[in-house]
């Protein structure tokens, strides 16, 4: 018999709620679509608003627009992300009490503390996962997102000069 890494058996634990788990992904998308929106309006504040100030008001509400809807993925995503990850942890302890309760009267004689510290820091575990996933998908949704967004035709992106610095 061979035994699931503890990462699959995590996932298992997590399969129930994969449709929050979608929409967390799709908020993490549109806080990436914000944060790439903002990105891409630089060249136009430089062209356009800097110099002759046409378009300011598009511009001023295009910024608005994309960090209201960064906003909105933000808290969309520490939301689902936050309920699923205490559902999980819920369930994990369920199981672990589960697990406890089943034991004979042998196992609770033998035993000199049945609550250990796993029981304990189920909720750091939960928190501390919870940011670093979150932290993970926005960063590869926001560089995805930057890699196919779409550039006028005949425009390159303009490599810099490197120089080094050596003395």
């Amino acid at each position: 018999m061979t035994q699931a890494s503890p990462l699959a058996r995590l996932f298992a634990y997590a399969r129930p709620y994969r449709t929050r788990l979608v929409w967390a992904v799709v908020a993490m998308a549109l806080y990436a679509v914000g944060s790439a929106g903002l990105a891409a309006l630089v060249k136009t504040i430089f062209d356009n608003v800097l110099q002759d100030r046409s378009q300011l008001g598009t511009v001023a509400w295009a910024i608005i627009g994309l960090n209201i809807l960064k906003g909105i993925g933000s808290y969309g995503s520490a939301y689902l992300m936050a309920w699923v990850g205490q559902k999980v942890v819920t369930d994990i302890r369920d199981a672990l009490y589960a697990h406890i309760l089943g034991q004979s009267a042998a196992f609770f004689a033998s035993s000199a503390s049945v609550a250990g510290p796993e029981t304990i820091s189920t909720s750091c575990i939960c928190s501390s996962s919870r940011a670093r996933y979150m932290a993970i998908w926005r960063g590869t949704v926001s560089v995805l997102i930057r890699a196919f967004e779409r550039r006028p035709s005949g425009v390159t992106p303009q490599r810099r000069a490197t120089t080094s610095c050596t003395r």
